[in-house]
Formats: structure tokens, C-alpha cells, sequence
């Protein structure tokens, strides 16, 4: 396959040296683009035979490109002496430069093939795209997602911090690095960076791999998993109110500053019974997304549907993620109330509706699941995937709503005269 030269992966001039460290250094601060972007009609008619050599370049990408990607890029860090610690590094510059020649390479071709496959015609109409299977637009976008994220933040970090690793223990910081630069002047300093940088490029392409194979659902799964974590953080911001910690935590995208002063003792009880309320609903929120993200879900009598278009994977994924958002909501209003200094009315009020606003979002999640189960193949005789489902989560449906009325009641108990 012609995927052109990787000189196109930057238009800056090369700056001539006869120093093979130079040459290498060069070599990793070069640019790399991400994938181009294109915009063509969709098709509402198309078949997988009129995908022509898509199907050829996706298996491709699969079995050789991207093991190939990742094995280079393993390659690279030893070439840079990193293996034992090394105090005075002896490292292979041309062995290096061969190196970060092939993945500039290797990564032109990724780059071509994910054009080809998520953004040149045929291109299926993602209302229309059910039964393209590895070629919906929900799937192909991803793979356009993950690659160009790849090369505009990992590999960007990457290539940069081995130069950097570079020119501390070569001694060339007054070449390369300004003086208002914050580099290390250690090349320690960078070891463990490097080694976290590099584990996360492999997971990302291991990512891309399993993109290319796997099913819808375990596609959604992943990307429901984050959740998991998000709301574990959650859990421990409200544990750090209530044991009364004063230092800064941090969940989602929030940032907790707990305050541990009230002028109101009454208002203290009130937050205090709110937040240890609220745990529940959290611990629950949690267990839907680890039920939902776990992959032993896939030996579970139901499975989601494999027809599914783009637009209803996307549905799906939508209303699944506002369940997550309005406990999001409820621990911001549930801060924001921890942290005055009295008691409001309004603010209470806000909190009993937006937990009954999670029941509703929970509803219609399971709702939007349940439509589109089907029987796994593993089922024999074959049942109703709906009522297993219904059966697998009506316990924390049921905990969940005992929950949401436990917090509303001591929302009543405090609002009997409220301040406004």
C-alpha cells in the first residue's frame, strides 16, 4: 500500500548536523499531523461488498499495523539505554533514529488506513448503517477519535520527553531548552514519566486493536467504565465531608473544598445528614455502571442487539450518560449547600427535585436497554432477554428509589420552615 513518505509528517526544514544525538533529538521534536478530516455524502443503501477495500485495510490494521505500531514503539526506550537506570546511559543514536524512522512510517500507513476506512466514500448514512457491522459510522469515527488523540496528546508527550531525557544527560539544554524553561535538570527526573507515557500509548493502541473486533456493546462498555471510577471519587469527596477534611479534592471535573466552620449548627446537622444520605444513592450509581460495564455481562442470557444504527448506538450511549450526570448534578448542589454557612430553602428544594430526577433518568435508561435486548446465543432454550433484564437490575431499582426516599426525607424534615 503506497501511504506516501513520512517527511510529510512536518513542514519544518531539518537543521543540518553531523551529530547523530542532533539528528535524534530532531527526529522526535518533529511534528506528526493527525488524520485529515473530509466531509462526503452519506449513503442510506450500501453493503458491506460496496465497502470494497475498506474490509481489507480494517483487517490489516488489526493483525499487522498497529501490533507493528506498538512494537516499535516498545523498541524505542531501550535504544535509549533506559532498561536499568542507567547513571551514565550508552545509548544507540543510530539505532534510534532507525526506529523513530519506522514508526513515522508505520504511523503514516495507520493514518491512511483510518482516512480510508472512517472518512473517503462509501461513506453509510448513520440512520442506515445497522448492517454494516465493523463499518458503522459509531465504530469508524472511533478509531478517527483515537488515532488523532494519539498523536496530538501521547505520542506528542512521548517523542517529547525522550528528547528532553536526551538533552539533560547530553548536556545540551543551552541548545535546545530556553532559558525560562522549567526542564529538569536530572535525567531521573523523566524516567518514571517516560515509563507512564509509554504504557498509556500501548493501552491506546490496544484499544484501537480490540475497536477493530469487538462488538457494539463491548465498545459501549468501555466507555461507560470511566464512570466507575468517577463515581468512586465521588464517594470519597463525600466521606471527606463528613470526617470534617479541609484540604482540596478533587472528582469529575470539580474541584471540593470542604469546610469544617459553620456559623449555623443547625444548617451543620442538615448538611451532615445530606451528605451521609446521599452515599447510598452514589454507591448504587456506581453499582449500575460496574453491572453495566462488566464484561462478564457477555455470559449473561441477554446481549445487546448487533443491528443497531450509529443514531441508536448514540441514543443509547446518550441517555445512559444522563443517568451519570444527574448524580454529577446532585453532588454539586449537595457541595454547594455543605459549604454555606446557613440554611436555604431554594437550595433544598433543588436538591428533593434533582433526586427524583435521578429515578427518572435511571427509568429511562433501563427503558432504552431493555429495547434493544436480545437473546444471547448462549441461552438454551432461548429466553426473554427484557424480563432477565428486568430481573438482573429490579434489586437496585428497588434500592435505589428506597434510597432517593431516605434523602428526600431528611430534605422534609429540615425544609418545615424554610429560609428563602
Amino acid at each position: 500500500m503506497d501511504t506516501g513518505s513520512a517527511s510529510d509528517e512536518g513542514s519544518s526544514p531539518a537543521v543540518e548536523t553531523n551529530d547523530p544525538i542532533d539528528e535524534v533529538i530532531q527526529a522526535l521534536q518533529r511534528p506528526r499531523r493527525p488524520c485529515r478530516s473530509s466531509y462526503h455524502e452519506y449513503q442510506e443503501i450500501l453493503s458491506i461488498d460496496q465497502l470494497g477495500s475498506k474490509c481489507k485495510f480494517l483487517h490489516d490494521l488489526q493483525t499487522s499495523v498497529l501490533p507493528s505500531f506498538k512494537q516499535k514503539l516498545s523498541a524505542l526506550l531501550p535504544s535509549l539505554d533506559l532498561s536499568e537506570f542507567p547513571i551514565h546511559p550508552c545509548p544507540n543514536p543510530e539505532l534510534t533514529r532507525k526506529i523513530i524512522s519506522r514508526i513515522d512510517q508505520i504511523l503514516a500507513e495507520t493514518r491512511l488506513i483510518v482516512e480510508v476506512i472512517a472518512m473517503r466514500p462509501p461513506l453509510p448514512a448513520p440512520t442506515h448503517d445497522h448492517h454494516l457491522e465493523y463499518f458503522k459510522k459509531y465504530r469508524t469515527i472511533r478509531l478517527y477519535w483515537n488515532l488523532n488523540s494519539l498523536i496530538h496528546h501521547k505520542l506528542y508527550d512521548f517523542f517529547k520527553t525522550c528528547a528532553e531525557w536526551i538533552i539533560s544527560w547530553e548536556g545540551k539544554e543551552s541548545e535546545y531548552v530556553p532559558e525560562n524553561s522549567q526542564h529538569p535538570s536530572k535525567a531521573f527526573d523523566r524516567r518514571e514519566q517516560l515509563d507512564t507515557i509509554a504504557k498509556d500509548c500501548q493501552d491506546r493502541l490496544d484499544g484501537m486493536i480490540e475497536c477493530c473486533k469487538d462488538s457494539d456493546f463491548r465498545i459501549l462498555q468501555r466507555e461507560w467504565r470511566p464512570s466507575v471510577n468517577q463515581l468512586t471519587n465521588m464517594l470519597k469527596a463525600l466521606a471527606n465531608m463528613i470526617n470534617g477534611t479541609t484540604h482540596r479534592r478533587s472528582w469529575n471535573r470539580f474541584l471540593l473544598a470542604v469546610q469544617g466552620q459553620w456559623t449555623d449548627e443547625a444548617h451543620k446537622i442538615c448538611a451532615t445528614q445530606l451528605v451521609r444520605s446521599a452515599i447510598p444513592i452514589v454507591k448504587l450509581g456506581r453499582l449500575f455502571y460496574e453491572k453495566l460495564s462488566n464484561p462478564v455481562t457477555n455470559q449473561l442470557p441477554f446481549t445487546l442487539d448487533t443491528k443497531m444504527s450509529t443514531d441508536e448506538l448514540l441514543s443509547l450511549n446518550k441517555t445512559i450518560d444522563v443517568f451519570f450526570h444527574r448524580i454529577d448534578d446532585l453532588m454539586n448542589h449537595i457541595h454547594s449547600f455543605f459549604i454555606a454557612n446557613q440554611g436555604n430553602g431554594r437550595k433544598l428544594t433543588e436538591l428533593s427535585q434533582i433526586s427524583l430526577m435521578i429515578l427518572t433518568s435511571l427509568d429511562e435508561a433501563l427503558s432504552a436497554l431493555a429495547s434493544h435486548l436480545i437473546p444471547s446465543q448462549t441461552t438454551d432454550p432461548p429466553s426473554d432477554p427484557q424480563n432477565n433484564f428486568k430481573s438482573w437490575f429490579l434489586p437496585l431499582s428497588d434500592s435505589f428509589i428506597v434510597a432517593v426516599n431516605n434523602f428526600r426525607e431528611i430534605i422534609h424534615s429540615h425544609s418545615e420552615d424554610p429560609e428563602e
